[in-house]
C-alpha cells in the first residue's frame, strides 16, 4: 500500500529512477505486514524492476529460511504460528538499509517505507 500511495500506477514517467529494496519493508507483526509477490507487484507496477526480489521477500524466521518458503506457506506461519519479525531482525534490516543508503553517491534521495521502519531508523541513527 505504501507504494501505491508514493507513487500511483499513473505516475510512472520516473520509474526508471527509482529503485526496489527489501529491506525497507514494513516491521513485520501484523497481517497488513506481509508483502505481495513479486510477479504481483510488476502487474501493478510495470515500470519497476522487482525481479531481484526473492518471492518471499519479508521477515521469514531463520529456521523456515531455504525451505522452499512460498508466499502461501509464509501466510500461514504467521496466521498459524503467530510469527512476527523480532526487534532484534528489524534493527539488523535497518542498519542493513542505512549502511547501503549510505553507501549511494546520490546527493538527493528519497525514500518510501512504513512508520516503524523509519522510527527505528530514527531510533538508530538520529537520536
Amino acid at each position: 500500500q505504501t507504494l501505491l500511495r508514493a507513487m500511483p500506477p499513473e505516475s510512472l514517467a520516473a520509474a526508471d529512477r527509482y529503485e526496489v529494496s527489501a529491506l525497507l519493508a514494513e516491521h513485520l507483526e501484523a497481517s497488513c505486514d506481509i508483502g505481495r509477490a513479486p510477479g504481483e507487484l510488476a502487474c501493478d507496477f510495470s515500470s519497476l524492476d522487482f525481479g531481484h526480489l526473492a518471492e518471499v521477500w519479508w521477515y521469514i524466521p531463520e529456521e523456515f529460511q531455504g525451505n522452499g518458503m512460498t508466499v502461501a506457506k509464509s501466510r500461514s506461519l504467521f496466521a498459524e504460528n503467530g510469527r512476527r519479525e523480532p526487534r532484534s531482525a528489524l534493527d539488523a534490516r535497518v542498519d542493513a538499509a542505512a549502511a547501503m543508503l549510505a553507501g549511494r553517491t546520490e546527493q538527493t534521495i528519497a525514500v518510501f517505507a512504513h512508520a516503524d521502519f523509519f522510527n527505528t531508523l530514527l531510533r538508530r541513527w538520529f537520536s
